[in-house]
């Protein structure tokens, strides 16, 4: 028998109790379902502490949300809107991170919980803001599931950079090649993979265009390989994305490139809250060689060479993959692309995948 915390009125009774459901990505909603339903089974509590069925919620619509950004997450509006109505008696939560792992979000729903006498639990304590012995406490409940956050990513940065300083690879490798249990890369062990991979490559040194080889694939119905998350390969249509990818690659010429992007707090915002990120420079970069490159080099076609005037040797070949400026990500019906060499930093002759109108 679940004894009824003091902190719950009868005037919380008469109003609704809301079990609020939530977890930070789309895969842990897949894959760990198990934690849903937990949260899910709080409705125990509410019922045993007094509340009928018909008054009890389960707010689950914030599934694959981080509470990390504020200002992300509609069901929390919603729920915050039900309070200022007086509305909500009580909202429970499985932990206090899944409330709010933000100061802003926590500071809204807190304000308003407190004005409008609406408690807020775990399965192990009631707060009621009201009171400043609790709300003290809430306060550093959620000052703590702020700091976890931050802890756990700034954990998860620094040991991918350890591992790129001792010379192992910190990321997945690119289709095409598998990762070790000693955490070197080499290259996949289907036949068809490779031969295709390598098969890309040798057709932009021939052709000198991405649409072209596009073409290529689309009009012989070969398709390109892709990895998933689990290492599992699937095949599809040639696009420009995808071999404006491989092109851009550095691992297929032989060279891991640790952090070529990182967040920048001093750029503006996405309209999702999130931090841009900026591409970094070769002091921010970390490069092993540690695994064989797909690209061997190829001769540049006459016709590039007579258009500017350079050649590109058999060994230029893997320095076309480094640094390039970036590329556009598009299907074989979008604006005619082509892959063209310009000047940049960082690298001798960059290759940058275009799109241009006709």
């Amino acid at each position: 028998m679940i004894s009824r915390p003091p902190q719950i009125r009868p005037t919380h009774l008469l109003r609704l109790a809301v079990a609020y459901v939530r977890q930070s990505s789309p895969r842990q909603v897949l894959e760990n379902f198990a934690s849903a339903d937990l949260q899910r089974e709080l409705v125990g509590y509410l019922r045993a502490w007094g509340w009928r069925d018909e008054q009890i919620v389960v707010l689950d619509c914030d599934l694959g949300f981080s509470a990390s950004v504020a200002g992300q997450r509609g069901g929390l509006f919603w729920l915050i809107d039900q309070c200022e109505q007086d509305r909500v008696g009580i909202v429970m939560v499985l932990e206090d991170n899944r409330l709010s792992r933000n100061r802003p979000d926590f500071v809204a729903f807190s304000e308003v919980a407190r004005v409008h006498d609406v408690l807020w639990a775990t399965q192990q304590q009631v707060f009621d803001l009201n009171d400043p012995h609790s709300e003290f406490v809430s306060s550093i409940m959620q000052d703590s599931a702020v700091l976890k956050s931050k802890l756990l990513f700034y954990n998860l940065r620094e040991g991918k950079v350890r591992k790129a300083r001792k010379g192992v690879s910190a990321t997945a490798p690119p289709v095409g090649y598998v990762r070790q249990r000693s955490g070197a890369w080499t290259k996949h062990p289907d036949a068809a993979v490779r031969d295709v991979i390598t098969r890309v490559f040798e057709k932009i040194f021939e052709l000198g265009t991405g649409r072209s080889v596009v073409r290529y694939f689309r009009r012989n119905g070969d398709k390109l390989p892709r990895q998933g998350r689990a290492g599992q390969i699937r095949w599809v249509d040639a696009t420009l994305g995808i071999v404006g990818l491989m092109f851009h690659n550095e691992a297929y010429a032989g060279t891991y490139v640790f952090r070529k992007r990182i967040v920048d707090p001093r750029l503006p915002r996405l309209k999702n809250g999130h931090h841009r990120t900026r591409r970094t420079t070769a002091a921010e970069q970390i490069r092993i060689e540690d695994h064989a490159g797909t690209v061997a080099g190829e001769p540049a076609p006459k016709e590039r060479e007579a258009a500017t005037g350079e050649g590109l040797s058999a060994a230029a070949g893997p320095a076309l993959l480094r640094d390039p400026p970036g590329h556009a990500d598009a299907n074989i019906h979008a604006p005619r692309a082509t892959c063209r060499r310009s000047r940049g930093a960082g690298s001798s002759l960059p290759v940058s995948l275009v799109s241009r109108e006709l």
